[in-house]
């Protein structure tokens, strides 16, 4: 008979592998990142299609130092802002993409926590996506 404990732990496991699930099947580009250091925990696969970077190229590198984002100066701005405020929403950027073309992005960053510290989960869509969504959404509304 499975004692309480272990009912408590493998319900945890499998909620676990669900948001792990869910965090690599996202399209948007997601990075999680360490509030104290802001070092990057992890990515997920879209990010990797959209920086053209590795998972092991960006997780464990601080933030402010990813050769992606081309203006170091937001981010420190960003990053003070969210000390007053859980999260801020659509900040619009260029990012440089590895095979060196510039993409330009919509991303917004919330305050969570994770395994008990706080972190932020930041979300990149690339703005060609979000252009086609508003004008697949305004289509659906006209009826075509």
């Amino acid at each position: 008979m499975e004692t309480d404990l272990g009912k408590a732990q493998t319900f945890l496991e499998q909620k676990e592998n669900k948001f792990y699930h869910i965090f690599q099947f996202l399209p948007d580009a997601v990075l999680l990142i360490r509030t104290s250091d802001k070092v990057v925990l992890d990515i997920n696969a879209a990010c990797e299609k959209l920086t053209g970077y590795r998972c092991e190229e960006i997780v464990g590198q601080t933030s402010l130092k990813l050769v992606f984002f081309l203006d170091p100066d937001l981010w420190n701005r960003v990053f003070e802002k969210l000390e007053s405020e859980k999260s801020i929403r659509d900040i619009e950027t260029r990012i440089l993409c590895n095979n060196s073309t510039i993409a330009n992005v919509d991303i917004s960053i919330d305050g969570i926590e994770l395994d008990g510290q706080p972190c932020y989960l930041a979300i990149m869509r690339h703005i060609k996506t979000l252009e086609a969504t508003k004008t697949a959404t305004a289509s659906d509304r006209c009826g075509y």
